[in-house]
């Protein structure tokens, strides 16, 4: 079990789509991204506590076994190269539009992500349970968002078994 401390934080990542693009509206692309996001935390040797999928960003809790850029760089890059390669295949020429940018050094076309990537470190404050909890009371509804919890990892917060209120999901 992975106790949250001044040590060994567990992290709060935010990644938008390049534009605001409603690029994760679709179930079928919610779909591709919390398959990625199983590989990216697999791969990457961390965990991963909780999601949510927004129109046009994700939150990710993760712990601290690698540093925020490192978990962003795993799970940015995972997802892209697989909604990116779902887009080719199934021939959305107009999203992959939207998508493309100058060929780069690495002969990539396109880019997803935005360069505006949040991430706060969680100490053993409330802030983590606060953030679990802001995830369920989301205002928009079932429809504008997907939570998965993809591991049934514990987190202590202050004392507390942060995985009671995770569970009413």
């Amino acid at each position: 079990m992975h106790v949250i401390s001044k040590d060994s934080p567990c992290y709060f990542l935010t990644s938008v789509a390049k534009d605001r693009l409603p690029v994760f509206r679709k179930d079928e692309m919610k779909g591709i991204v919390c398959k990625a996001l199983d590989e990216a935390r697999k791969s990457g040797k961390f965990a991963l506590y909780a999601y949510v999928i927004m129109p046009d960003h994700l939150h990710l809790i993760t712990d601290s076994a690698r540093s925020s850029e490192d978990a962003l760089r795993f799970t940015n890059g995972i997802i892209s190269r697989r909604l990116i390669a779902h887009l080719k295949e199934q021939g959305y020429e107009s999203s992959l539009l939207k998508l493309r940018q100058e060929t780069k050094r690495r002969h990539y076309q396109h880019s997803l992500w935005d360069h505006l990537q949040m991430y706060a470190c969680c100490s053993p404050k409330p802030c983590c349970s606060s953030a679990c909890i802001t995830f369920m009371r989301t205002p928009f509804g079932p429809d504008w968002w997907n939570v998965q919890r993809t591991t049934a990892i514990q987190v202590s917060v202050a004392g507390m078994d942060s995985r009671s209120k995770m569970s009413r999901w």
